[in-house]
């Protein structure tokens, strides 16, 4: 890793671990990747080879995805999904497609995964709480 991207890491651990600690003190309650999204961005900053381990890059950009759901609320009109951003929706869209962008300097084969990933597993997310809203919306 060149010292260039070593500092983009290091920056970017910094500067988005602020923005979950913010978002999270919103929320009405902790979500449990909390933790461990912020010992990823604390690896970012401290400790990049860490950081852009495949196994645990993925699970930071599903944890960045959760962590956008929770920053929304939502409801179902004419069977579509709408979403109201509560506070920290920018911010950590933000979050992700910086780390993507990082991700994809660093390593563009590992980027492109895992930007069809955290695009699957968003996908995922949003179809589940539709579900449940009109399943509830059933009952």
């Amino acid at each position: 890793m060149t010292p260039n991207l070593s500092t983009a890491f290091h920056n970017y651990g910094q500067i988005h671990a602020r923005s979950v600690k913010t978002i999270v003190a919103r929320l009405n309650s902790e979500p449990i990747f909390a933790e461990r999204l912020l010992s990823w961005l604390d690896d970012c900053s401290k400790s990049p080879l860490e950081a852009v381990d495949p196994k645990r890059a993925k699970t930071a950009m599903c944890d960045i995805v959760a962590l956008r759901v929770c920053c929304y609320g939502f409801s179902v009109k004419d069977g579509k999904l709408k979403m109201t951003d509560l506070g920290g929706a920018k911010a950590s869209f933000v979050m992700l497609c910086d780390a993507l962008a990082l991700l994809t300097i660093h390593d563009r084969e590992l980027g492109a995964q895992l930007i069809a990933e955290a695009r699957h597993y968003s996908d995922r997310q949003l179809q589940k709480v539709r579900s449940l809203i009109i399943r509830s919306r059933n009952c």
